[in-house]
């Protein structure tokens, strides 16, 4: 672990409850990548959808699928995942080439609400299109996905109204 016992707010190892692997636990902790979306769809039940995600569940032969974790009338969890192969060249200091076949396995959750006609995104990669085309053909192809756009200055501008002059630091 990198970090200092006193940046996990103890002044020595003795002093915390945690146990050594805990301690490195806590030091794993990363930002969390967070997308949120609105959800425009046809009328159709997040059971059916389900059903239909259930058909398109992923498997180590296939190169994309979906896994559900958890199921409810209104809400729908679980996470996409997306296997990518390919061979990179590698240039040694010799100038000697070597291939390597590379495997990336890209799994971002997702939560959808009905009650508030969300799309929530939890580290997703870069381009959610794959994701976005298998999660319509369960809807049907009748949803229209937008992201929620955030201006946290406009936000903050509020609160100084609200509170008087704040400040950020």
């Amino acid at each position: 672990c990198n970090r200092r016992y006193d940046e996990l707010g103890v002044r020595s190892f003795r002093e915390t409850a945690m146990t050594p692997e805990e301690v490195k636990e806590a030091c794993k902790l990363r930002l969390k990548r967070i997308q949120w979306f609105v959800l425009r769809q046809e009328p159709i039940s997040l059971r059916s959808v389900a059903n239909e995600l259930r058909r398109d569940v992923y498997c180590p032969k296939a190169s994309a699928g979906f896994i559900l974790d958890e199921t409810k009338s209104a809400l729908l969890a679980g996470r996409f995942v997306e296997r990518l192969e390919w061979r990179e060249n590698v240039t040694d200091p010799f100038g000697g080439i070597t291939a390597v076949d590379r495997i990336e396995i890209r799994t971002p959750r997702f939560a959808i609400s009905s009650v508030h006609g969300s799309l929530e995104l939890r580290d997703a990669p870069r381009t959610n299109s794959l994701f976005v085309s298998r999660l319509a053909g369960a809807f049907a192809d009748g949803l229209v996905v937008t992201p929620v756009e955030v201006d946290p200055l406009s936000w903050l501008r509020a609160f100084e109204a609200l509170a008087g002059r704040c400040s950020v630091l």
